[in-house]
Parts: structure tokens; C-alpha cells; sequence
């Protein structure tokens, strides 16, 4: 049986990204997007972390809080022990594999996505 890890999400950057280097040189920008869900008079605001990797790290790292962006990739769960309570303490986040960029000044802008979120699947990316 095969099984599907993917997420999709289109929001905003909500804090100033933050690029760096792995021990091996590798770049890997950290960013949170959020995402509004709307209801009746309700707002329900999700802040999402994220982790991007290699040329597309470097390019995420220009963007600015406010950002639109829609990103693709797979839910990651990391564990550690807390310094303070010795407690295990797990965060998931997205591991990102691919950025649009859509409104606004764009570090790429050939980049820009013309097609709407639920248009971006190609059939080759469908597992059936």
C-alpha cells in the first residue's frame, strides 16, 4: 500500500526568514507562513513553520513578512529533550520542496504562479 505525506498551503510570510548553513555547507531557510480560515464572524489564524533547502533556501531568504506565497511539501516531525524540564518535546513542520511566490515585489519573477493552488498538481505528481 502506498502512502502520501504531502501538504499544500498558500498564506503569507509572517516573520523575516531566516537563511543558514548545515554543517556541510548545505543552505536552509527557516520560515513560518500563515494562513487564515474564515468563519462567519470568526478568524482562525495557523502558523505554520517551514524549512527550505538549497537555491530555493537562498531565494526564500529575500522575501519579507506579508509575502504571499504557496508551498509544497511534506509534514516532518522532530523530537529533542528540553535543557530546562529534561521532557521530550516534538514540533512538525513542513518540509518544503517547492515555493511560489505570488504577489508583490518577487525574487523571481519568472517564478510567479499564473495558475490557481488546485491547478499546480501535474499528473505525473499523482501516486495512482
Amino acid at each position: 500500500m502506498a502512502y502520501i505525506n504531502r501538504v499544500t498551503i498558500m498564506g503569507d510570510i509572517a516573520y523575516q526568514p531566516e537563511l543558514r548553513q548545515t554543517s556541510n555547507g548545505k543552505p536552509v531557510c527557516s520560515l513560518s507562513v500563515v494562513t487564515i480560515e474564515k468563519r462567519k464572524d470568526n478568524e482562525f489564524k495557523t502558523f505554520h513553520k517551514c524549512s527550505v533547502w538549497g537555491a530555493m533556501a537562498e531565494r526564500c531568504a529575500s522575501l519579507h513578512a506579508g509575502d504571499r506565497v504557496v508551498l509544497e511539501g511534506s509534514l516532518k516531525t522532530d523530537s529533542w529533550e528540553d535543557k530546562d524540564t529534561k521532557k521530550k518535546v516534538y514540533q512538525t513542520k513542513i518540509d518544503t520542496f517547492n515555493v511560489g511566490f505570488l504577489k508583490g515585489e518577487s525574487v523571481e519573477p519568472e517564478r510567479q504562479l499564473t495558475q490557481a493552488p488546485s491547478e499546480i498538481t501535474t499528473p505525473d505528481d499523482i501516486p495512482f
